[in-house]
C-alpha cells in the first residue's frame, strides 16, 4: 500500500492556496500550527505537499464555519496525530458550545 504522505502528485504552497483563495503564508502557517501535516522538503528546502495535505486543508476549511478556527484546529491537530479520541472530544465540546450558544440566543 503506498504511503499517502509521499505517493501521488506534489503540490506547492501556492497550489493549495489558490484552490481555496487563501495566501501561501496561510498554508505555511497551518502547517506550522499542525493543522495540516508537516510537508516533505526538497533538498533545496522547498515544501512538497501531497493529496494528504490537500485533503487536510479542505477538511480544516470545512470545519471553520461549523466550529470556528480554534476548535477546527484542535480537531485537525488531533486527527493529524492519529488521536481519534481527542478529535472526537473536540467535536463533542464544539457541539456543546453550539448548544449553549443557541440556548443563550433563545433566552
Amino acid at each position: 500500500m503506498p504511503n499517502p504522505q509521499t505517493a501521488g502528485h506534489s503540490y506547492r504552497p501556492v497550489d493549495l492556496a489558490r484552490e481555496h483563495g487563501i495566501s501561501t503564508q496561510a498554508v505555511r502557517n497551518y502547517e506550522r500550527d499542525g493543522v495540516i501535516p508537516a510537508a516533505r522538503r526538497s533538498p533545496t528546502g522547498y515544501r512538497a505537499y501531497t493529496e494528504l495535505h490537500a485533503a487536510a486543508l479542505r477538511a480544516y476549511l470545512a470545519l471553520i464555519p461549523a466550529y470556528g478556527y480554534a476548535v477546527g484546529a484542535e480537531i485537525m491537530r488531533a486527527a493529524n496525530r492519529g488521536d481519534v479520541d481527542a478529535a472526537l472530544r473536540a467535536v463533542d465540546h464544539g457541539h456543546a458550545q453550539l448548544l449553549r450558544d443557541r440556548e443563550t440566543l433563545d433566552r
